[in-house]
């Protein structure tokens, strides 16, 4: 079937031909509603029975009635007749239930909104079966199936922390970008600090906010390790953190990484410093020594620690996240060697490939290949999954015939798990998902063109779709005007913008020559591991409907099965700044 483009605003469901099957409508803005015939009726594997109610004068379709079938081998099903979908989108006023090849149902139970109930047993399929409320008698307060699934997880909270985002508008400081890059923590670093065999974790805050250490007890439970050392780290917004031992003394130290691109300019060095802490007891009781780490010249978001050069103790390979102001030009990622009691920028001699690689948003070491040596794996917005390798004592990029160069976008975070099943590694990437208007492939990838297009001294990021093969700007005509007033004399008309391609907005020339950017997947995808090379496969789509910001690979049922339950989601989308006021109203937090 092919589906005509429009723009669709409702949809119900309704049997318009009476048949035994559901049809559907749809709603479009400036377009005759579509219909959908659904084509199951009349076949062995899509038979039904639906329920129509013929209520009292007060309630004469029976709404808030609802229904419950009991049929094969314990199956059952419940539904509810709330007919309205939406603002103003309505259903038909019935219960429909699906019921592949069986014929007949067991039992039948019909629960009206004042309690009364009617029964049947042994109910044919494939009929419409009108109930009536004069039949109904007695009163049960559900009919609802009671028995639930045991969960797998529990939720549970943490004593003694709570992230709390500081106040920023991203999109009032910077018109043309998508997602907001202001609220990038808090993250997370495992490790067991005082040595007693239980997993600890320190978790970061935003500004203003102070991260935690938390020590696990013997119960389960976790306590706050050390909260007034830690209440003055809150003029830090934490991104990334990593449990390592510094020092050889056989304990884990910490590193954490200091983000925030909102930062006061005046204040931005110290904003952005990252900081080392040493573990000065084996028991978890921290220290900050001074003019260990070098200045940074990016904000970053991810640490990995790696011995490249071989010397016996642990290096750094901090992934540059962004140049502030100036998103999304690359920033610089950095090598930093450790010197026993301070540690050395060098990554113009070790790792010049990886100095200016992308927009880092994960990065992890894992073997990938035959031999003994690791691979660095590098994720993130506008780029390729990238694999760099030690060799010659320099960090060089080997991704050429291992792994596709696909460029991707997290749409703000996006992680790279490393799991195993068939005897090697393979690669797991989040990213923005399918259930955006956003829409990327390989002949009709997203892209953004960055300049200081108006010579304001200010960075002009403009993002561009395809429709039908033309280029057309994404942002919307109030905004670039507002960030570029220059172009309110070039396109004065609503009228005039709703049809322009992109060179009707800028000059081609000034486009081919800023900083082009592309983006031909915006699935979560898993690269299969083929001897090496890799074969990008999409994750099923229950995958690929929000934003994937983390993945877990576990065993999570005692077996051989390894799942991949993905985390995440994104508030600050531009277009969702009337939810963000929403979240905050409803947090008792104000503008």
């Amino acid at each position: 079937m092919t589906i005509p483009a429009a723009w669709s605003c409702g949809a119900v469901w309704s049997d318009l031909d009476a048949d035994g099957d559901l049809d559907l409508v749809t709603n479009n803005l400036e377009d005759p509603a579509f219909v959908y015939q659904n084509a199951s009726a009349g076949k062995d594997d899509a038979r039904y029975l639906q329920i129509a109610f013929k209520g009292p004068k007060e309630n004469p379709l029976g709404v808030g009635a609802s229904a419950a079938i009991y049929y094969g081998d314990g199956e059952k099903q419940y539904a509810e007749n709330f007919p309205s979908r939406g603002i103003f989108s309505s259903v038909e006023h019935l219960i429909h239930f699906g019921l592949g090849k069986n014929k007949q149902i067991d039992r039948l139970v019909v629960r009206w909104p004042d309690g009364k109930t009617q029964e049947w047993n042994q109910v044919a399929t494939d009929q419409r079966l009108i109930v009536q409320y004069k039949d109904a008698g007695g009163k049960v307060a559900s009919i609802a199936p009671t028995k639930v699934a045991t969960p797998r997880f529990k939720e549970s909270t943490i004593p003694g922390y709570a992230h709390l985002e500081n106040e920023f508008n991203d999109f009032e400081a910077y018109p043309l970008i998508p997602w907001t890059q202001s609220d990038q923590s808090p993250m997370m670093a495992v490790g067991d600090v005082n040595r007693d065999g239980l997993d600890d974790f320190f978790i970061g805050n935003a500004f203003d906010q102070a991260p935690a250490l938390m020590i696990q007890q013997p119960s389960g439970g976790f306590k706050s390790a050390n909260p007034a050392f830690w209440e003055q780290e809150k003029i830090y917004e934490d991104h990334g953190a990593a449990f390592f031992d510094v020092d050889g003394d056989g304990d884990l130290d910490l590193y954490v990484i200091s983000g925030g691109w909102e930062a006061n300019p005046q204040i931005s060095k110290l904003a952005w410093e990252n900081r080392l802490y040493i573990n000065t007891d084996g028991k978890g009781t921290f220290m900050r020594p001074q003019g260990v780490i070098p200045e940074l010249p990016s904000v970053a978001q991810r640490v990995a620690p790696y011995d490249y050069d071989g010397d016996g103790d642990l290096d750094l390979f901090v992934g540059g996240r962004l140049t502030p102001a100036n998103w999304p030009l690359t920033p610089s990622s950095v090598i930093l060697r450790n010197d026993k009691d301070h540690f050395t920028d060098v990554t113009s001699t070790v790792g010049p490939d990886f100095a200016r690689c992308g927009m880092v948003t994960d990065l992890q070491w894992a073997n990938l290949d035959t031999d003994a040596d690791l691979e660095l794996v590098v994720v993130g917005e506008w780029m390729p999954v990238t694999l760099f390798k030690m060799k010659d004592g320099k960090l060089s990029n080997v991704s050429s015939g291992k792994i596709p160069q696909i460029e991707t976008v997290s749409g703000i975070d996006c992680q790279s798990p490393i799991w195993t099943e068939d005897g090697d590694l393979d690669i797991v990437t989040g990213n923005l998902g399918l259930n955006t208007r956003l829409t990327a492939s390989s002949d009709a990838p997203l892209r953004c063109f960055a300049a200081d297009f108006d010579k304001n001294n200010t960075l002009d990021p403009i993002m561009a779709y395809y429709e039908e093969g033309k280029l057309y700007p994404l942002v919307q005509k109030e905004v670039l005007h507002k960030h570029m007033p220059v172009l309110k004399k070039r396109l004065l008309y609503a009228r005039d913008y709703a049809v322009a391609t992109i060179d009707k907005v800028w000059p081609q020339a000034d486009l081919d020559a800023s900083v082009n950017l592309y983006i031909h997947t915006l699935a979560t995808c898993w690269w299969e591991n083929q001897s090496g090379k890799f074969v990008q496969r999409s994750l099923p789509i229950q995958a690929q409907v929000a934003p994937v910001q983390g993945i877990v690979t576990a065993d999570l049922n005692g077996g051989r099965l390894y799942g991949h339950p993905p985390a995440g989601n994104r508030y600050g989308m531009e277009g969702n700044q009337p939810l963000q006021c929403l979240k905050r109203h409803l947090s008792g937090r104000r503008r």
